[in-house]
């Protein structure tokens, strides 16, 4: 429910640079506020709920969504939620899913490869399972073809928060919004183009008048 947007809950801040939105009451003064807002803005991560949890461990739906929405985003495309797999399904445990989609296309991409647990001739994705930090650089390197340097035993032991990964993704492919668009009042710019000195010439017209009086 964390990818569904919803315009209630609204904060603008100011980042030094721009304003963002941040769409989750739960980021407002968190150490990874503009990252995650960075995502919502772009449309890879949105909420119907006003929660992003940003200090939860991600589950491997969770990663699977932000991994293909950031790199789609890049290549400026976007997913099909109808998107289906050339098999019926890749994974035993993924059908019907909202997430399928997401799942289905990092499989067939081959990204999906170091999780998939194989039981009796079966693969499984294990969606709900949390994922490790060895598991999420090893993905990532694959995906972007980027060299993390880490201390693998230890990264197999820890989780990663959805804050963190909202970090990584911004510096992982140099995410930003847009620059907001300036729009001039159609008064002001009447102003701004000759029409301040035309008021000021019917002013002083206005004047002369009264002083002959």
């Amino acid at each position: 429910m964390s990818f569904d947007i919803s315009p209630a809950g609204m904060f603008a801040y100011a980042s030094g640079v721009q304003n963002i939105q941040t769409p989750f009451i739960d980021i407002f003064g968190h150490q990874y506020q503009t990252a995650i807002s960075t995502l919502a803005g772009l449309g890879i991560v949105n909420a119907e709920s006003p929660e992003f949890y940003p200090n939860n461990y991600l589950h491997r739906y969770d990663f699977v969504i932000i991994l293909v929405n950031s790199l789609l985003t890049s290549r400026s495309k976007t997913l099909s939620p109808d998107y289906l797999s050339g098999l019926a399904s890749p994974f035993v445990d993924v059908s019907t899913d909202s997430y399928a989609p997401f799942v289905y296309f990092a499989a067939d991409n081959r990204l999906l490869d170091f999780l998939v647990v194989n039981k009796r001739g079966q693969d499984y994705f294990l969606p709900d399972n949390l994922i490790t930090r060895h598991e999420v650089y090893t993905i990532l390197g694959k995906a972007t073809k980027t060299v993390f340097t880490y201390d693998i035993a230890q990264a197999d032991k820890e989780y990663m928060t959805r804050g963190e990964l909202a970090q990584i993704m911004v510096d992982l492919f140099d995410f930003a919004l847009p620059e907001p668009e300036v729009v001039v009042p159609q008064g002001d710019a009447e102003v701004g183009s000759g029409g301040l000195l035309e008021k000021l010439s019917t002013l002083l017209q206005i004047q002369e008048l009264l002083a002959k009086l």
